[in-house]
């Protein structure tokens, strides 16, 4: 009976102790981290943050999912997450260009048979027995302040020489024509000590056979635009070699233009070449700007007055200094009252000897 007690003892001793090794067993699986708890919500609550090698092959937003990121424990699937890309900056709007004033366009070309002097003449007024005065304002193109200065402010009647060699030529010719001026267009020719002093580019000289001086001239007059006439460019060796000459003066009547001799040397052969070939000339009595002063420049124009009183005409050239533009344009206004009148280069050109 003692030992039928003893081992029931026993019994429910190992019993007890199973029983709190199985419910210690319990507890610890219930305290440890499943391997279903979500990752992210450990610590914080936190989403999971995207890799920065989620990005996807076209450069946009990387999705993050249900994937293993990395190498640690696989995450649970979460909603995909987009990340704005930065938006691509649009390129600038091409600047819009400024409005341009289109060229004045010049009148329409004459008929082939009309001479230039004749086609492209500014009008003028029938002819009252009054002396007749034709200014030239040279070296139109060379400086673009002075030559817009000398077309706007000068009278129509005044006649513009625009530089063969100047840019935007025609440009200067068709503003000069605008305003009412009749144009012509300066060649360069060889002056004296050449090539010390220099005349332009692509100068007519007389150590040239014809055939590449007539180039250069036909260079330098053609698509002018609407001239009346050609005027020499310094040249004061050339315009005295007859044989050099004669071919230029021929080329000029051939295109119907007048010849401006700018009268640089006493020895030009300008006056007894032309009557023969029939070509218009024009030959200049005052260099106006020979000294650039007040006194001197209205001392010349006084010279023009007298010239014109006793041959009926005269011709005088300046470069388009600011101090000549005020004084021809303050000479200009009392001319009329002074018994003169202003002339395009046109009405004066003849052919010596002829009409």
């Amino acid at each position: 009976m003692q030992n039928r007690g003893l081992i029931i003892a026993w019994t429910l001793l190992v019993l007890a102790l199973g029983s709190a090794v199985f419910y210690a067993e319990m507890a610890y699986d219930l305290g440890r981290p499943s391997a279903l708890a979500p990752v992210g919500d450990q610590a914080t609550g936190d989403a999971i943050q995207p890799d920065a090698d989620a990005v996807g092959d076209t450069g946009g937003a990387a999705l993050v999912g249900a994937a293993p990121m990395g190498d640690g424990p696989p995450g649970r699937a979460v909603e995909a997450v987009e990340i704005a890309t930065p938006a691509t900056p649009e390129a600038p709007p091409k600047p819009t260009p400024s409005p341009v004033a289109a060229p004045r366009t010049p009148s329409a070309a004459p008929d082939p048979e009309t001479p230039a002097r004749i086609a492209y003449a500014a009008p003028v007024p029938a002819d009252d027995g009054k002396p007749r005065i034709a200014i030239i304002i040279n070296e139109i193109g060379l400086s673009s302040a002075r030559s817009r200065q000398a077309i706007e402010r000068l009278p129509p009647a005044v006649t513009m020489a625009v530089l063969s060699f100047a840019d935007d030529r025609s440009e200067w010719i068709a503003a000069a024509r605008a305003k009412g001026h009749e144009a012509l267009i300066a060649v360069p020719m060889e002056p004296k000590d050449y090539p010390r002093i220099d005349p332009g580019p692509a100068p007519l000289l007389i150590d040239r056979d014809d055939l590449e001086n007539l180039a250069r001239f036909d260079a330098a007059v053609r698509d002018a635009g609407p001239v009346v006439g050609v005027l020499a460019h310094m040249g004061d060796v050339f315009l005295a070699n007859a044989e050099r000459l004669r071919p230029i003066l021929a080329a000029t009547q051939d295109r119907g233009m007048i010849f401006v001799d700018n009268r640089s040397t006493p020895d030009s052969a300008v006056t007894e070449l032309a009557a023969p070939i029939g070509v218009h000339v024009l030959l200049n009595d005052r260099f106006i700007d020979a000294e650039p002063s007040v006194d001197q420049i209205d001392r010349r124009l006084a010279e023009l007055e007298d010239i014109a009183r006793r041959a009926g005409q005269s011709v005088g050239i300046a470069a388009p200094y600011p101090i000549v533009i005020e004084r021809i344009r303050a000479w200009a206004e009392g001319l009329d009252a002074r018994g003169l009148r202003l002339t395009p280069v046109s009405a004066l050109a003849v052919v010596p000897g002829g009409q």
